[in-house]
């Protein structure tokens, strides 16, 4: 299934469309993070395997949850974000 990339959340298997459009960005509370286009590569490199515009929607989601203010640097807190995801999930 190469068009699909699938991933397990607690008990539910996801599948997501690689081909997808990329999902929109949610606004934080301080207003909207831009990430840089670099970003995504270096995000592919630090989580292989994984759909970075899942992970960027789950790190979008997890600062609105947490109330949290837009990050200093964004391109860095997103690839923290990215390595905790791999090592705490490892390969999807």
């Amino acid at each position: 299934m190469p068009d699909y990339s699938v991933r397990l959340d607690e008990n539910m298997v996801v599948f997501v469309n690689r081909h997808a459009e990329k999902p929109q960005a949610l606004a934080a509370p301080s207003g909207a993070i831009r990430l840089s286009p670099d970003v995504y590569q270096e995000a592919r490199k630090v989580a292989p395997g994984w759909d970075i515009y899942t992970l960027e929607q789950e790190w979008r989601e997890w600062m609105a949850d947490g109330g949290l203010d837009a990050p200093a640097n964004p391109d860095r807190a997103f690839l923290g974000f990215c390595r905790k995801i791999f090592e705490k999930r490892g390969n999807p």
